[in-house]
């Protein structure tokens, strides 16, 4: 699985705005990503063709009054422009994975 760094990485290489990262990563764009928006499981499936998550091998910690966890960051892509390195989110959800081999 890509780090966030590396996801990082990937975003910054591909222009300045939301809408100029989001046409090369979706499927037929230029990066190669080829992102399909096929949704997500969190307690249900949904979101097919709007969003697309993707998991990352780094983490993070959160606490709160209740309890202390830790949780994977994520490559998040919604339908039109949307896309962002993002944090909250528990591990039991259902998001895809993109494998990378190092060079």
């Amino acid at each position: 699985l890509p780090s966030k760094e590396e996801f990082e990485t990937l975003l910054a290489g591909l222009g300045e705005t939301r809408e100029e990262r989001y046409r090369k990563l979706i499927e037929g764009g230029e990066s190669g990503f080829d992102a399909i928006l096929a949704g997500s499981h969190m307690g249900r499936y949904g979101k097919n063709g709007d969003s697309g998550h993707f998991w990352s091998s780094s983490r993070w910690w959160f606490s709160s009054l209740v309890r202390f966890t830790e949780n994977p960051w994520r490559l998040c892509l919604r339908r039109e422009d949307y896309v962002a390195i993002g944090h909250f989110a528990d591990s039991s959800f259902g998001f895809h994975v993109r494998c990378i081999k190092d060079e």
